[in-house]
């Protein structure tokens, strides 16, 4: 596990989109076109989702219901 500063950003290795899915797609820069994602607790126990969007270079963070 590796914990993360607010703000702080890190490659995940070996995670790659599945060629299928860009099929049709003709961007140069594929990856743009999709939203990552992930969920988490803080050490308080609140349960978050972390939203990034390349195009944008935008990250939201979302506190979720217990």
């Amino acid at each position: 596990m590796q914990i993360l500063a607010p703000g702080q950003h890190v490659d995940v290795p070996n995670m790659r989109i599945p060629a299928e899915l860009c099929e049709g797609m003709t961007e140069e820069n594929r990856a743009e076109n999709f939203l990552y994602w992930a969920h988490f607790r803080d050490s308080g126990g609140r349960r978050w989702e972390a939203t990034y969007d390349p195009e944008k270079r935008v990250m939201d963070y979302t506190l979720l219901s217990r």
